[in-house]
């Protein structure tokens, strides 16, 4: 079997809950994405492991998402940020789904469907405070909640928003999340004014539980934080105490001495100094390894760094291994993640690809086979 794998640590991801759980107090609920397959970890086991934190809301794409995970057994709410798309208000009704809602047509559809149920649903109202993207402007929102509030069978239980640059340390983007945050207060107040019983209002996601407190409201929406990320990355923050989650890791399949002024690699970009002793491994960008990685980007073999030789392939890298005299075939090694012998962060390998480690994350493989520990 080809030695190519993410070890998923599950209890690791139940002591970060724990700890954003703590960090944002009791007043706070927490809706944990589980999205784009819990971001490559495994959307099944992960929900099944924060079931048993507590956790009774989760926070998915789509529709296909959250049947996936209900059919597996776990007895969840699910909120759909992606909303709800014609033709599937029938399955949002049956089972209980909580679409994102930013717009009249959409609530009236699922009105239409609540009534050959006969069972109402709950929406979320999303507003859009300056990400472009789904929701509905502020100015249009009194108007767009009324309207809804009116239809049968339809019930607006929250109203969220999306933050766009609560990663950002820049002045301009500082200023531009308070201002978010504000705005969303205002409507919040402006709900309680007419008394309205909206149960939840969210809009803190990972980076703004890390960073604004006043962003928290009474519900939120942790992800790339809970499996142990870290948002702001290369800019130090300081950071809950989380550990990464998820490791990905091969083994080396073949080890073999090359001469000095060899070419490693697609294009021969890189060009040997020394008599050095590379080692292959089978995992590639067809893996999630990013193309993009710089030859010199330091892996990790027996706790030790074995830096990328030339550019990844789809099927295989090559590693530096002559500063390992005793590395061999089927020696481990850590492309990302944090295991006994030693730690590739993540975030780092995304920064030096020039992506994020969302993107490293999400885009693993499906030859990529999960192991999960601690369950």
């Amino acid at each position: 079997m080809r030695p190519c794998y993410a070890k998923v640590h599950l209890d690791r991801l139940r002591g970060n809950f724990s700890e954003l759980k703590e960090m944002a107090g009791g007043e706070v609920e927490l809706f944990p994405v589980v999205k784009a397959d819990a971001y490559g970890h495994g959307s099944i086991p992960c929900a099944k492991a924060l079931l048993a934190e507590g956790v009774r809301t989760f926070c998915v794409a789509c529709v296909e998402e959250a049947l996936e995970i209900i059919e597996s057994g776990v007895l969840a709410r699910f909120i759909l940020l992606s909303g709800v798309f014609p033709g599937e208000e029938k399955d949002v009704v049956q089972y209980g789904l909580i679409p994102v809602v930013s717009d009249l047509e959409t609530a009236q559809r699922l009105s239409l469907a609540t009534r050959a149920n006969a069972r109402k649903v709950k929406v979320h109202l999303k507003v859009d405070t300056g990400m472009g993207r789904l929701g509905v402007l502020p100015e249009d929102f009194s108007r767009l909640y009324n309207e809804i509030k009116g239809l049968e069978g339809v019930e607006i239980e929250g109203v969220l928003s999306h933050l766009a640059c609560s990663d950002s340390l820049k002045d301009k983007d500082v200023a531009f999340t308070q201002k978010q945050i504000e705005d969303f207060q205002v409507i919040k107040q402006a709900l309680a004014r007419q008394g309205d019983g909206v149960r939840y209002f969210h809009l803190a996601q990972s980076a703004s539980l890390v960073r604004y407190p006043s962003s928290y409201f009474n519900s939120a929406r942790p992800g790339l934080v809970i499996y142990g990320a870290d948002p702001f990355y290369p800019n130090q923050v300081k950071m809950p105490r989380v550990e990464p989650v998820m490791s990905l890791l091969s083994r080396i399949c073949l080890v073999k001495t090359v001469p000095q002024g060899s070419t490693i690699s697609y294009g021969s970009r890189t060009v040997l100094k020394r008599r050095s002793r590379v080692g292959v491994v089978p995992i590639g960008y067809a893996d999630g390894v990013p193309r993009s990685t710089p030859p010199g980007f330091h892996f990790k073999v027996r706790g030790e760094p074995a830096p990328l030789l030339g550019v990844v392939t789809m099927d295989f890298v090559m590693v530096d291994l002559t500063e390992i005299p005793g590395a061999k075939v089927d020696d481990e090694v850590l492309i990302f993640g944090k295991e006994p012998e030693g730690e590739v962060n993540a975030s780092v390998l995304a920064h030096s690809a020039h992506t994020i480690s969302y993107e490293i994350f999400t885009r693993l493989g499906k030859r990529v086979k999960r192991e999960y520990l601690g369950s």
